[in-house]
């Protein structure tokens, strides 16, 4: 049933301290939470970070909006920048904003952005 075999499954936003709102199978001993470490970067290189960006954008736009967390990481992390296949269509509400804020740039998106305004 866990995504891993191995792994336990967890809450990202329960406390390790707060075992009174865990469930007994949501409680991780601590020991074993503290032996848990991401698997290391291939020998010789630095850890590489694919960076995606969201909708009505681009892989420059991306790199200007974390530029400082790359500056922070050093030589230690590359961060790779990727740029969706799909052309930005112009009913899309955050073309707008994008383009005022990234001049003359063309923008992408990863899927078919949908006004869904359907109500069920």
């Amino acid at each position: 049933p866990y995504p891993l075999a191995g792994h336990m499954e967890w809450d990202p936003f329960l406390e390790l301290t707060d075992t009174d709102a865990a469930s007994p199978e949501q409680k991780v001993p601590h020991d074993k939470f503290l032996k848990w470490s991401p698997p290391p970067a291939a020998a010789g290189r630095a850890l590489r970070i694919a960076c995606l960006h969201g909708t009505c954008s681009n892989a420059k736009v991306t790199k200007v909006q974390i530029m400082r967390a790359a500056k922070m990481c050093g030589k230690e992390v590359e961060f790779i920048y990727l740029t969706g296949r799909l052309v930005a269509k112009a009913e899309n509400p955050f073309r707008a904003e994008m383009s005022k804020q990234f001049k003359d740039q063309e923008f992408y998106d990863w899927t078919l952005w949908m006004n869904d305004t359907t109500k069920e």
